[in-house]
Formats: structure tokens, C-alpha cells, sequence
């Protein structure tokens, strides 16, 4: 089963992310099948229940930190979290 994430490197999505097991899903690392597109993300569900409209989770969350899928990709931090493009949503919260 094949699910598709609506993004790519245009919005910061690094290419070196082809291939990898980098995106969280319901307690499970999921693979990115083949290359990253300019706008979608293939991921491998298989086995999985999943539906349009549910949350993924790309980096930050404890079981995919960054600083570990990129020892796994061969990438950077920094120029993954400068290179997120302008069409990516952000919330700003205050404490």
C-alpha cells in the first residue's frame, strides 16, 4: 500500500530523503519509496491502516529526531531546517 505525502524539495524536503525509513506514523517508521518529486512523497504502508487526511510525521518527533535521519541520509541539520520552502505552513506559539 502506497501513501502519498503533498511534499517534496520544493518545500525543503532534501532528495537525500529518497529511500529512507525517516517518516513516523501511528508508532511505526515508515519508508520513502523511490525518489523525492518537486511535490510528493511516496511512503510504503504496507500492513498499515491509514486514510486520506491523516498526520505523518516527518522529523522532530522523539522516535525520528533529526539528528538521526540525517546520520542515516548523509545530510545536515541546518541545511534541512533553512531549506524548508515558503509554501510550508508555520505556527508560531508563544509561551
Amino acid at each position: 500500500k502506497i501513501g502519498y505525502l503533498q511534499i517534496g524539495y520544493e518545500d525543503g524536503f532534501p532528495l537525500q530523503m529518497s529511500g529512507a525509513n525517516i517518516v513516523f506514523y501511528k508508532k511505526n517508521l515508515l519508508r520513502v519509496i523511490g525518489k523525492v518529486s518537486m511535490d510528493l512523497v511516496a511512503v510504503d504502508f504496507t500492513g498499515i491502516e491509514v486514510k486520506t487526511g491523516d498526520l505523518v510525521t516527518l522529523f522532530g518527533d522523539e522516535n525520528n529526531k533529526l539528528e538521526e535521519i540525517c546520520f542515516k541520509t548523509k545530510s545536515n541539520p541546518y541545511s534541512i531546517l533553512t531549506g524548508i520552502g515558503n509554501r510550508v505552513l508555520r505556527k508560531y506559539i508563544n509561551d
